[in-house]
């Protein structure tokens, strides 16, 4: 973006558009503006989480990773993915015995 074009007649300088912090992106920085900084949406809490907010981009819900039999999906919310996690290493309580872990649960 420019700034000072036309105070005492100069074209003004142009400038680079400053970063965000983590968790906004910028818009509106073209002209002679800078812009503003917005912080990043949400998504549905339906295993969904927000990819690629950053610079001047708001982003995009994508799904959580689907994870493979035997295995759990934790940790997908807000900007993070999460990982697949296997059942095996998330060992029962003496006299209990895992059932149905898999998918979006490592059920008990």
């Amino acid at each position: 973006f420019r700034t000072g074009c036309g105070e005492g007649g100069s074209e003004g300088v142009c400038q680079a558009c400053a970063e965000c912090e983590a968790g906004s992106y910028r818009v509106g920085c073209q002209g002679q503006s800078g812009g503003s900084c917005i912080p990043c949406g949400s998504c549905a809490a339906n295993r969904t989480y927000l990819h690629g907010c950053l610079g001047s981009s708001a982003g995009e819900c994508l799904p959580c990773p689907t994870c493979e039999e035997g295995s759990f999906s934790l940790g997908c919310e807000g900007t993070h993915a999460g990982a697949c996690i296997s059942c095996a290493e998330h060992p029962c309580p003496d006299n209990h015995e895992r059932v149905g872990c898999g998918g979006e649960s490592e059920k008990i």
